[in-house]
């Protein structure tokens, strides 16, 4: 039951990724998916991701990460999320990480154990901070662990 719930919920992230990546040209001039940085540790190496976007829409705020090797880390969580430690192992758990290795045939790596702790989140001015650490299976069940990770970005409402 928990990994049917979780991937229903993933299939949404999906589904809400696409929407908010696929605006149109004249709406997605500089500065309207957000900015900020994210850095953490991949399996103990030091990232710190370069092209950082984070977007609010449909209840949801995503935010999307690549390192200079073309790999993504993405988050997924509540709009309405408040500051506090969201474990991400919990079967009511909302917050998605994601871990994606573009030179490699290991795939994307979902989050199913680490936590998530929302330092900031000031929902007038679109900030959130948060630090992560989160160890990631992908369906072949390799695993590769995240830790010492760092949000600070700020958001931009899909129109």
């Amino acid at each position: 039951m928990k990994t049917l719930k979780k991937m229903r919920f993933l299939l949404l992230v999906t589904v809400v990724l696409f929407a908010l990546s696929s605006c149109n040209k004249k709406d997605s001039g500089p500065g309207n998916f957000g900015s900020g940085t994210v850095k953490a540790k991949i399996d103990g190496t030091s990232v710190t991701f370069k092209n950082v976007t984070a977007t609010k829409g449909i209840g949801l705020i995503s935010i999307s990460a690549i390192d200079k090797d073309d790999n993504s880390l993405s988050f997924t969580m509540p709009a309405d999320i408040t500051e506090g430690t969201y474990n991400l192992s919990d079967e009511n758990n909302e917050i998605v990480m994601i871990y994606d290795t573009k030179n490699s045939d290991n795939g994307s790596y979902f989050s199913v154990s680490g936590e998530m702790k929302i330092t900031k989140h000031n929902k007038n001015s679109n900030k959130l901070q948060a630090t992560f650490n989160f160890t990631g299976e992908n369906f072949n069940s390799s695993a590769v662990n995240i830790t010492d990770g760092n949000i600070d970005v700020k958001y931009e409402e899909a129109n």
